[in-house]
């Protein structure tokens, strides 16, 4: 899990552009997880994500595998609730190195504000809510 989100974030967030070698170094044991869940390899994974990081939207499979990893992470309860607080400490740990963000100045009260601001984010189903979640907050972490 503790590099999920560089997963996530990075793919952590394609018509997409990353290296291989950078791609490989990111996949944490939940990509794996749901890859094999969802009969996906690491290239179709990586197209779900730009070169900012950002998930793309409107792609159902996308929308599985990111409810997928939120759900094998534990960022997703057993009654579709996020867990913000969980994800927020989770980007703290893991999410701020592949956005180049690790050493900003009160880095973790700005995480959490993020993750706050973003809570309200709708969508059209678990995993399209997740990856407007999780696009809300590196968004507002890039800002940083």
């Amino acid at each position: 899990m503790n590099n999920h989100f560089y997963a996530l974030v990075i793919v952590c967030l394609c018509g997409h552009t990353f290296e291989d070698d950078n791609f490989n170094d990111i996949m944490t044991p939940e990509d794996y997880e749901c890859m094999a869940e969802l009969g996906l390899d690491k290239k179709e994974v990586a197209t779900f994500f730009d070169q900012n990081l950002l998930m793309t939207l409107k792609n159902p499979l996308s929308d599985s595998y990111t409810e997928c990893w939120f759900r094998t992470s534990n960022v997703l309860t057993d009654k579709n609730e996020f867990n913000f607080e969980k994800f927020g400490d989770y980007i703290i740990r893991y999410g701020l190195g592949p956005l180049g963000k690790q050493d900003v100045k009160n880095v973790e009260s700005l995480v959490h504000e993020a993750v706050d601001s973003c809570k309200n984010v709708e969508g059209s189903n678990i995993g399209n809510r997740g990856a407007k979640i999780y696009n809300c907050i590196v968004k507002a972490i890039l800002n940083f």
